[in-house]
C-alpha cells in the first residue's frame, strides 16, 4: 500500500516568489520556487522525502506533482505551496461570493513520487481540457 500524508496545505506569498518578475514566469527558476511544497522534516521523514524529491499533492480539487522542500519553521501536519499555478491546480475555483480563492487550510493528502513537475505549458493543456 502506498504511504501517504494528510496535511492541512497553506499557499501565500515568499520572497524568492517574485522571482518571476525578473526571471520570468516561463522560466526555470520561477517554477523551482513555486513548484514546491514545503512540509515539516518529521512529516517529510515519516513520507520517506527529502528536499528535491517529487511528491503528488491530492485535494478534493485536483492533484499536482511538485518538489519537496523541509521546512522546520512549520509544525508538523501543516504544509505551505507559494502562490502560482500549480497551487491553484488544488483550490477551488468558486469563491462563495467572497471574490477570493480559499488558499488557506486545505485538506490535502501528499504521498511520495510522481512522473514530473508540469510545465506552465502542461498545466495550460489541463485547463483547457
Amino acid at each position: 500500500m502506498e504511504m501517504s500524508l494528510k496535511v492541512l496545505l497553506s499557499s501565500g506569498r515568499t520572497l524568492k516568489q517574485g522571482i518571476g518578475v525578473e526571471t520570468g514566469k516561463n522560466s526555470l527558476e520561477y517554477l523551482k520556487e513555486t513548484a514546491v511544497i514545503m512540509l515539516n522534516k518529521e512529516d517529510a521523514t515519516s513520507l520517506g522525502v527529502k528536499d528535491g524529491d517529487l511528491v503528488t499533492v491530492k485535494t478534493d480539487v485536483g492533484e499536482i506533482t511538485v518538489s519537496c522542500k523541509i521546512d522546520d519553521k512549520l509544525p508538523k501536519g501543516m504544509a505551505f505551496m507559494p502562490y502560482g499555478p500549480w497551487i491553484n491546480m488544488l483550490v477551488r475555483e468558486n469563491t462563495e461570493g467572497t471574490g477570493i480563492a480559499r488558499f488557506k487550510s486545505i485538506e490535502a493528502e501528499v504521498r511520495k513520487g510522481g512522473e514530473k513537475i508540469p510545465s506552465l505549458e502542461d498545466l495550460a493543456k489541463i485547463l483547457k481540457g
